[in-house]
């Protein structure tokens, strides 16, 4: 007997492997509809009838915009049934959102808007970018990136959410003086213990390290500090603590930023070549937008498989740190009991999924590598 109900592990397997699955069809029909939107003279004469509508010269801006925004447009539209199928059918079938389809279908519209937004801004952005430096377009825009990424990724959890929402201090000498011991193997020094007061759904990550350099503050999420008991808190809080020794998280965060200036300096050249090679006036030109999107992704899936790997691999040490530091096997099992209460997932994962989708290693390589390494 199993420590996971193996009915609803299936379930939640054959789950992921359909949104897999459905995930990296849409990516390959990414490139099929670019190709024939090319080919089939499309984007020429989408392109064509913008510059002309807005003929001045100083309304190019205007021509990229629409150009983006009809061809973002289209691929959701040509894509409808997928969305369909991965949003709410497969959401339905096991489970997962118990709504109507119109509730579905007015969140599909909202977000379906957004993402058509951001899609064009993005866009007419690099084109802006290029129109300015058409030599080094690409090293402003990685310049940006980094700016989001280290945003996002530093800023954002360790200083700007706690101050935008406040968690509750709390009193518990005990375990903060036993995250403390761990935080000192790990090179912190823990200046307080704290949750958040409401619940953040299943997509917030059980602890924080709040803070810049070395002082950090433990924040646990409403459900780890609700439903983990001492030493599981202990465990989860060591490998986030794990995650920032010897800086290791910023060694990812600048990995991921040089990998980013290489996708964008290689997709500049691989177009430019197209371009000489058609005799094409520039890069700029908006019917280009089905090359830039090729190379943009196909790049950027490669850079995406690297980083994944690295990911896994971080992951897994820092399980080892925390299997060392704050418990064995028994502990990390006790946290995947919880975890699989709350939401079941797959216990094992397939090698392609694993290659091309997640960033996260299986609960089943995070237990085998607690046998192998016992404490």
């Amino acid at each position: 007997m199993t420590w996971y109900d193996e009915r609803l592990e299936a379930r939640a397997r054959a789950y992921e492997w359909s949104q897999s699955a459905l995930f990296i069809l849409r990516f390959g029909l990414l490139y099929a509809l670019a190709a024939l939107f090319w080919t089939s003279g499309l984007a020429r004469l989408l392109a064509d009838g913008l510059r002309s509508y807005f003929s001045a010269s100083w309304l190019w801006p205007m021509t990229h915009i629409c150009f983006v925004a009809f061809s973002v447009l289209a691929y959701e539209i040509i894509l409808f049934p997928l969305s369909v199928l991965a949003g709410f059918s497969l959401e339905q079938a096991y489970g997962r959102q118990p709504i109507e389809f119109n509730r579905w279908f007015m969140g599909y519209t909202g977000t379906l808007l957004l993402e058509t937004l951001l899609w064009t801004a993005g866009f007419t952005a690099l084109y802006s970018l290029m129109w300015l430096f058409p030599m080094w377009w690409w090293l402003v825009a990685g310049g940006a990136y980094a700016f989001f990424v280290i945003g996002l990724s530093v800023w954002g959890p360790s200083l700007l959410l706690p101050r935008v929402r406040a968690p509750v201090e709390v009193d518990d000498p005990s375990l903060l003086k036993r995250l403390r011991v761990v935080a000192g193997e790990a090179g912190l020094e823990l200046t307080g213990l704290a949750y958040w007061e409401v619940d953040e759904g299943n997509t917030a990550a059980p602890v924080i390290l709040a803070g810049t350099g070395r002082k950090r503050n433990v924040i646990f999420s409403t459900r780890a500090w609700r439903v983990y008991d001492p030493s599981q808190k202990l465990f989860v809080a060591a490998r986030q603590m794990a995650g920032h020794k010897s800086g290791a998280d910023l060694k990812l965060i600048a990995l991921q930023i040089a990998l980013a200036l290489a996708v964008l300096y290689g997709a500049d050249r691989i177009v430019e070549r197209f371009v000489h090679g058609r005799g094409l006036a520039s890069a700029f030109l908006p019917e280009l937008m089905p090359f830039w999107v090729v190379s943009l992704f196909g790049l950027t899936a490669l850079m995406g498989m690297g980083m994944h790997a690295l990911i896994r691999r971080e992951e897994l040490r820092c399980d080892r740190f925390a299997l060392r530091h704050a418990g064995g096997k028994n502990v990390l099992l006790a946290c995947l009991r919880r975890d699989f209460e709350y939401e079941p997932f797959a216990f094992h994962a397939s090698w392609w999924q694993l290659l091309f989708v997640r960033d996260a290693p299986s609960p089943e390589q995070r237990l085998t590598q607690a046998e192998q390494n016992p404490e």
